[in-house]
């Protein structure tokens, strides 16, 4: 992780404490059109970090993370897996690129 004070938004525990809330919040979403329910970690101008429930994969993936970008309508970046330690390094990630991203 960056030493930059402003990209530091969230601390790592904060970050995971973020995920799981969200993780929580997504189980009490109603599904979209398409059977993804998705919660917003963070956002960057146009850049969102996004945690995505993937029901066809809910029995391998617990937490799929993602860097959107909603000016193209596309997934920039994703991670996907069981360890909560993984997603969170993978939001951090997202969410210095978005940081970048948004700069340019």
């Amino acid at each position: 992780m960056t030493t930059d004070p402003q990209a530091a938004k969230f601390s790592k525990k904060a970050l995971e404490l973020k995920i799981i809330s969200s993780y929580v919040l997504i189980l009490q979403t109603p599904q979209h059109v398409e059977g993804d329910r998705i919660v917003t970690l963070d956002r960057h101008g146009t850049y969102e970090i996004r945690l995505v429930e993937c029901p066809r994969h809910l029995d391998t993936l617990l937490f799929w993370v993602e860097l959107f970008d909603h000016d193209t309508n596309l997934t920039l970046d994703s991670y996907g897996g069981r360890d909560l330690n993984a997603a969170t390094l993978a939001a951090e990630a997202f969410i210095e690129m978005a940081m970048h991203l948004n700069k340019s």
